[in-house]
This record gives structure tokens, sequence and C-alpha cells, in this order.
């Protein structure tokens, strides 16, 4: 009797650890604030490997894929302490955060209905850091350059709860299962759609008054998925919405009535600097930040092609910067971007393969998965991304066939 008891606290205790961490990690991903300090990362780090560490003692089982990325993981470390020391190996968080949440996501797969309570904290911490950016960005629209580089200005509204880059690319990734989720919670709980609707709202803000292009363009093609696209493949759509996103630049460049509706529409948003960005460009006026993307983006095609297998990790060869997935391969060839593949594709992949006859999970896995690929071939993700695209996003998933199940 007293070895039972025994045996029932250590679990409960276990599984209060675990919920802590993960409500740390998920808090931790999306505060500006607790993103600055070494501190702050080191407990992140630390708590996820406590995670692990607790599963790890309730069951050893590791597939062919959790083995490649585990050995990924500790291979980035070793070069990182080869190449720069000690101190280099924090740089390299991204990597192991990315990992270690995809250990999480797998070996949660069947209790995300414990993690419920992670959906409503997000969705208003998002909300709250959505409306304190808008509120610098309104009263200041010169700062939304700043909020992308790294300088010590950027820590200081990063202390405010100001974010830039790492508080919207998260939510673009996210952004059409939050979507479908909302849509759903309708007829189920007032309070998760009006939650949804608020966090939209206060998304659409963000992104406008940042104006981000990537994140508007995606934010609005991943959502027309989700409405229209019914498909079982989602390789048309995703070529679709890239040709799309080739065809308003063009549009935007060539096309003066078409360029100028989309001025008037965006009028006193940062959106309309960009279009001026982009025709200068375009004219030859001026190097802006659009040429250097383009330079940047052939820079990491390159060293992938010069580095195919291992990167240039180790090569000193050159890496643009500007998106996620070329950057990878360049740094690390095939052998460390498949894993990234595997892993940030996988939770949309899981619940299309695992409920093929849904439409409704169909249509919200291909606008997440275009979204994800976007997002990753066009602009670099940061470590702040994969919390809410492993963890929250099952969560939400649970709850979408929760609730269709419901209505049979």
């Amino acid at each position: 009797m007293q070895k039972r008891l025994t045996v029932q606290v250590n679990h409960s205790f276990q599984t209060v650890m675990q919920m802590v961490a993960v409500l740390y990690l998920m808090v931790w991903s999306i505060a500006p604030p607790l993103q600055i300090d070494l501190v702050f990362r080191l407990l992140a780090l630390g708590l996820a490997v406590v995670w692990f560490f607790i599963e790890f003692l309730n069951r050893f089982e590791f597939t062919n894929i959790q083995i490649w990325c585990a050995i990924f993981m500790v291979a980035v470390a070793l070069m990182a302490y080869l190449l720069n020391g000690v101190g280099a190996i924090l740089a390299e968080i991204s990597v192991y955060m990315m990992v270690l949440a995809y250990f999480i996501s797998i070996y949660s797969a069947d209790s995300w209905q414990n993690y419920k309570i992670v959906v409503p904290l997000t969705l208003g911490l998002l909300i709250f850091f959505n409306y304190r950016t808008v509120t610098e960005l309104v009263n200041d629209p010169t700062i939304a350059r700043l909020l992308v580089r790294d300088t010590p200005e950027l820590y200081d509204y990063m202390r405010r709860g100001v974010g830039g880059y790492g508080l919207v690319y998260p939510q673009v990734v996210i952004a059409p299962v939050v979507y479908a989720w909302t849509l759903m919670s309708f007829r189920k709980n007032k309070f998760f759609f009006f939650l949804g609707v608020a966090w939209a709202v206060s998304f659409f803000a963000l992104i406008l008054n940042a104006g981000y292009s990537i994140a508007v363009i995606v934010s609005v093609i991943s959502l027309a998925i989700l409405i229209f696209y019914r498909r079982q493949s989602v390789f048309p759509a995703f070529i679709i919405s890239f040709a799309l996103i080739a065809a308003i630049v063009l549009m935007l460049v060539y096309v003066e009535s078409f360029r100028n509706l989309i001025m008037q529409i965006f009028d006193g948003t940062k959106v309309v600097r960009k279009i001026e960005d982009l025709l200068s460009t375009a004219e030859g006026e001026t190097a802006d930040s659009f040429a250097n993307r383009i330079e940047r983006y052939w820079w990491s095609i390159q060293t992938c092609f010069q580095y195919p297998i291992i990167g240039c990790r180790l090569f000193g060869g050159r890496v643009g910067g500007h998106s996620e997935l070329l950057d990878t391969f360049a740094k690390y060839g095939v052998w460390g971007g498949i894993p990234l593949l595997l892993i940030i594709f996988h939770t949309p992949h899981y619940f299309k393969t695992a409920i093929p006859e849904s439409s409704t999970i169909r249509a919200t896995a291909n606008a997440h998965i275009t979204a994800i690929a976007l997002v990753a071939l066009l602009d670099p993700y940061g470590f702040t991304v994969f919390f809410p695209l492993l963890i929250l996003c099952p969560i939400m998933y649970s709850d979408i066939i929760k609730w269709r199940e419901s209505r049979k």
C-alpha cells in the first residue's frame, strides 16, 4: 500500500513538473521580455531537458528519425565548441529547442488534452504583446525596422513587451490552425471563439502596422487555402501560393492601377513603404532590402550546391540569413536540412494522415503546411517558433477533432 502511494506521488510530481516545463516554454517562446537575457534561455533549455528526462524515465522509445535528430543536435553543439569555444554552444539554442520541442510533441501525442490550459494562456499573452507592439508602432512608426535588427534599442523595446520577427512569424506559422480552431469553437465554446477573434484582430493589426509584407501575404493566402482549398494534396496549393506571391510582386512593379489600388487599401501602414521600396529597386534607384534579400537567397543556394552533404558550418561558406530552409541546408547540408523539414512539418502531416477522411482537418493541415513552407523559404524562423508550432498547434488540432466528432 505504501509503495503504491509512493509511486502515485512520484507520478503526480513528475506530471506537475512536466506541466510547469511546458507552460514556461510556451510563455518564454512568445514573451519578448523573456527572450533577451541569458538566464531565461538557460532556464528554458533546462526545463526542456527536465521534461525529456522525466519522459525518458517512464519509457525508452526512439525511432530512427528521433535518433537522427538527437545526433544532429549533439553534432551542432560539438561544431560550435570546436569553432568558437564553450561560449558558442548556447548560440545554437534554436537547434536545441527545435529538437527538444519535437521530442515533447512526439511523446505527448496521446495526452494533449492534459495541456489544454496552454491554449487560452498563449492566445491571451499573444493578444497582450500584439497590443503593446501595435501601440508603440502607432506612436512611432519608425521603430518597425529597428525591431528586426540586433541593437541595444531593440532590447529596450523587448523589455517593454514590444516584439519584432520573434513575435510576428510564429503567429504567421500557426495562424491557419488558430483560424480553424476559432471557426470550429463558435458552437462549442463561445469564450474560445471570442478569444480567437480577439487574437485575429490583434494579429492583423500587428502585421499591417509592422509592414512585414511576407507576413501579410502568407497570412492572407493561408486563410484563403483554409476556406477554399479542399484537395487531398497540398503541393498544388503551395505552387499556386508561391506563383501568386511572384505575380503580386510583378503586378506591384509593372501594373500601375493594381499598385495604386493596393496602396489605397493599405494607406497609412508600413505596407505602402514596402511597395515604394520594391518599386525603387525595380527601377534601379536604390539597393534596398528587397534587392539585398534576393542576393542573400542566392548566397545560400550557391552554398547548398558547394557543400550539399555536411554543409559549410566547418568550412566558412556564405549563408544569406534570410531563409530558414535555405540557410539550414547551406550550414548543415542534407544531414541537417532533412531533420528541419521533418520537424517543422510534423504536426500538420501527423493529423492529416491520422484522420484522412476529415475535410476540416485536411483543409487546416494544407493551409498550415503552406504557411510553414512559405515562411521557411522566405524568412528566418528563430527559436521562438518551435513551441507554438509543436505544442500549441497539436492541442488545437485535438480540439478541432473533438468538436468535429461531437457534431456527428
